[in-house]
């Protein structure tokens, strides 16, 4: 876990310093913030994705439309 010694979380509309918590309130912060940068990472992968996708549905279009102008 990243040094803590001057964090803060917010809770329910309420700080707490992080090295005041439990070692097990302590572990679900730590699992929470996980949690979130990977959802941040799946989402940018989310929307590579689709953009790929896009392309390629467009790039099928162009395709047929070569095919039947032929």
């Amino acid at each position: 876990m990243k040094d803590i010694e001057n964090d803060i979380i917010t809770i329910n509309d309420k700080e707490y310093q992080i090295k005041d918590l439990t070692m097990e309130a302590r572990k679900c912060v730590s699992q929470l913030s996980d949690i979130q940068n990977r959802t941040a990472r799946a989402n940018m992968e989310l929307e590579l994705l689709q953009v790929a996708g896009n392309h390629f549905s467009n790039k099928l279009e162009e395709e047929m439309k070569k095919e039947k102008d032929s």
